[in-house]
């Protein structure tokens, strides 16, 4: 029996407990400069999300995984990464791939490249959704540098990036960067 897609049921996601070490290896990995085991760092990501593809914390780790899929592709990971990125990523667009949505556009939709860039700023935004990040990340995103986003705003950019569709896009566009035609 197929999974029904959950409902938003709230304002802002979810984020693990320990989302700014994650934040910061994610970042560092990205960067190159992580000394830790990156297959494991990547492993644990893909373990979190499997465990929990539909829950509350998905959009964290889906977006995890697309900080992390530079160094998936290129990077020379071990045997057996890839395919588990791609395995626990088509398992969430299986599972909110046929969510639907009122919005006209997606974050996802921008392309995987344009958000690479933007990634650290929206997983800080998200999972620390105060006055401050929720600017930042309005004015980024429209490449502007005045404060932008009235109250209004701030939630629906909440709710816009944590939407079922967005996910499934975000799970969809990694899983074409990382997969075997890359």
């Amino acid at each position: 029996m197929d999974e029904i897609p959950p409902q938003p049921s709230q304002s802002r996601p979810a984020a693990p407990d320990n989302w700014e070490e994650l934040l910061e290896d994610w970042e560092d990995l990205h960067q190159g400069y992580y000394l830790g085991d990156k297959d494991e760092a990547v492993l644990d990501c893909v373990r979190q999300l499997d465990a929990d593809t539909t829950g509350e914390q998905a959009l964290f780790w889906t977006l995890g995984l697309a900080l992390l899929s530079p160094y998936v592709v290129w990077g020379h990971p071990g045997p057996g990464v890839e395919a588990a990125v791609v395995e626990a990523l088509a398992k969430v667009e299986r599972a909110l791939g046929a969510y639907t949505c009122e919005r006209d556009r997606h974050p996802h939709e921008d392309g995987l490249e344009a958000q690479l860039k933007l990634l650290p700023r929206v997983l800080t935004a998200l999972s620390n959704p105060g006055e401050a990040e929720l600017d930042d990340l309005a004015m980024a995103k429209a490449g502007r540098s005045k404060p932008a986003a009235p109250e209004g705003q701030r939630a629906e950019l909440l709710s816009h990036w944590a939407c079922p569709r967005n996910v499934a896009g975000f799970a969809r566009a990694i899983m074409a960067h990382v997969g075997p035609a890359h």
